[in-house]
């Protein structure tokens, strides 16, 4: 584990020195810029992906989330939400006392994991969840080797019992999942267009395009004229959230704050916003993107609110006006961020009967 240097053909990358902080972002990556094309197509064979800018690439180390307490799809490999939940304080333990990497490499050594390299990404835009960055493709195996390794240890139990005190009794969430394909034909004839249009445009974002939904998580997301969705992250959404009701009123708006991108914005579906309601829905480790079209939707007319999906952190709690964490959407003002353990909080807000 102590040789850093990644090699990319002829080229080489020292995987420590390009952990770098994002400060639109506001967290961590490991990344780097090249203007060469087999160091690009040698980097994408290990799983780094791309982002092409006016003067290169800016390649990005594949990641892996380990723990998350707002994301319902990344509750099931970790078992239920007390399991969950344990795991995300057994892990913060180990970052706090400086374990994680001990742990980690003693992990690594009984697999096969050979010049593997990786790194514990940290940012204040990475409050809910725990991610690690890799050399290459194999990171993807970190969340289950680490979590059977802890599963399988003398303190698991005492985490599980901490974790059913503090929570008490939690409410059951099914997180079961359906296929778009199997609801009704307005929602399915969608899906399939944007997958068409989008994947014509991207080919390495296939994956995007997950049929499999969690059935209830956008019951009760306010209604509104229009459903702003962002690309990329959104396509996950609109699988569970479209429906014969408001199929119609979904429209898509990429965009890209990012001044090196060749291409800011694309609209599709586009519609009239002129004294509308508009909800604009994204994934959100910020609230950038949220606060920005909310600023675009304004200038066209409309009436924006903003709907952090899964927030990651205090900043997306109060750069938007609601929260959807698992299946409950709460206004973000009823959550004092500045309290020290308000996301364990409303985790458990979250998980009860109320």
């Amino acid at each position: 584990m102590a040789e850093r240097i990644i090699r990319f053909g002829n080229s080489t990358v020292d995987f420590s020195s390009n952990v770098v902080f994002d400060d639109k972002h506001q967290r961590q990556e490991v990344s780097f810029r090249t203007p060469n094309l087999k160091t690009l197509s040698e980097a994408q064979s290990k799983g780094w992906t791309f982002k092409q800018t006016k003067d290169g690439y800016l390649i990005r180390a594949p990641e892996q989330w380990l723990v998350d307490l707002t994301d319902p799809y990344k509750v099931s490999p970790i078992g239920n939400v007390v399991s969950n939940f344990a795991y995300h304080m057994l892990l913060s333990d180990l970052i706090r006392k400086g374990d994680f990497v001990d742990f980690t490499e003693s992990c690594l050594r009984e697999h096969d994991f050979a010049d593997f390299q990786f790194t514990l990404l940290n940012g204040p835009a990475l409050e809910t969840e725990f991610r690690v960055a890799g050399s290459d493709i194999r990171v993807k195996d970190l969340r289950g080797l680490l979590y059977s390794e802890v599963a399988d240890g003398k303190t698991w139990e005492k985490y599980i019992k901490q974790a059913q005190t503090c929570l008490g009794e939690t409410r059951s969430i099914n997180f079961s999942t359906a296929s778009v394909y199997d609801n009704g034909p307005e929602s399915c004839a969608l899906f399939s267009l944007l997958k068409e249009r989008y994947s014509a445009l991207d080919s390495f974002r296939k994956e995007a395009f997950n049929p499999l939904y969690i059935p209830g998580l956008y019951d009760e997301v306010p209604s509104a004229d229009v459903y702003l969705f962002v690309p990329w992250g959104g396509f996950r959404h609109i699988a569970g959230f479209a429906n014969k009701d408001n199929v119609s009123k979904i429209m898509l708006w990429e965009y890209h704050s990012d001044e090196s991108q060749i291409q800011r914005t694309i609209k599709y579906l586009t519609k009239d916003l002129r004294d509308k309601n508009v909800l604009i829905l994204d994934n959100s480790y910020t609230g950038g993107t949220l606060n920005s079209l909310a600023e675009s939707v304004a200038q066209d007319g409309g009436k924006p609110s903003r709907l952090a999906i899964f927030p990651k952190s205090a900043l997306s709690v109060v750069n938007s006006d609601y929260v959807l964490i698992f299946d409950r959407v709460i206004p973000s003002r009823e959550i004092d961020t500045s309290r020290q353990n308000w996301l364990r909080e409303v985790y458990k807000r979250v998980l009860c009967y109320n």
